[in-house]
């Protein structure tokens, strides 16, 4: 299930510093809108903790243990969040990326996403155990563009999830859903000036983050903000 997170919190500074700063030059061609917190049963914890015990002993100095970034289709995102990660995707290797927009590339990269009608996308802060190159783990891309096959997701546990908005023009999007391997450039064009349908689209916005965070959470009680 999810907790939404209160406006200035610990939890949702936490969650904007890791968005923004894993962003770095891209963050301009994101807009966060909201962010919740995942609460995950004692069974997911349990089996999250045994996986990331196994792999501490079978790695040893190769163990890591990282913030990455999911990019799934809604109805991934929901079970996720109901489900988790395992009983999710059933065996099947996922892949986990240290940079929200290569998350997001990869995604639209492989046919696997399609952009939500009202413009809300979401992804998911996930803590990932790392372990040993080729056995536990294959990396792919190096830097701002690294990304992790994980075939075993025992060690993968979801943190966040945040609803986000794209802000491209038209050659940013094309940027955005290139190879991720490729350097990408942030868009350099400057917003335009406030108008009087400024206003209807905060209001646009503010109905479909609700909307979404009401989809997201229809099977449990929230905590209101």
């Amino acid at each position: 299930s999810l907790k939404p997170l209160r406006a200035n919190s610990g939890p949702l500074k936490f969650v904007q510093k890791q968005f923004v700063t894993a962003l770095g030059d891209r963050s301009g061609n994101f807009k966060l809108s909201w962010a919740a917190q995942v609460k995950t049963t004692r069974d997911q914890v349990d089996t999250f903790e045994e996986r990331r015990t196994e792999l501490e002993k079978e790695a040893g100095d190769d163990f890591e243990s990282k913030e990455c970034w999911f990019f799934g289709t809604p109805d991934q995102t929901e079970s996720i969040v109901k489900n988790g990660f395992i009983q999710t995707f059933k065996g099947d290797s996922v892949t986990f990326a240290m940079n929200p927009a290569v998350a997001v590339s990869q995604a639209k990269h492989t046919g696997d996403v399609a952009q939500n009608k009202d413009n809300i996308n979401r992804l998911i802060l996930c803590r990932v155990s790392i372990g040993k190159e080729g056995k536990h783990q294959r990396s792919v891309g190096k830097d701002d563009n690294l990304k992790y096959v994980i075939p075993d997701v025992r060690g993968v546990i979801a943190s966040f999830v945040i609803g986000f908005k794209f802000n491209l023009d038209d050659k940013g999007a094309k940027n955005t859903s290139n190879d991720t391997n490729k350097s990408q450039s942030p868009s350099t064009s400057k917003p335009s000036n406030k108008n009087s349908n400024d206003d209807d689209s905060e209001s646009d916005d503010d109905a479909a983050i609700a909307k979404e965070m009401e989809r997201l959470t229809k099977h449990v009680k929230i905590t209101k903000i």
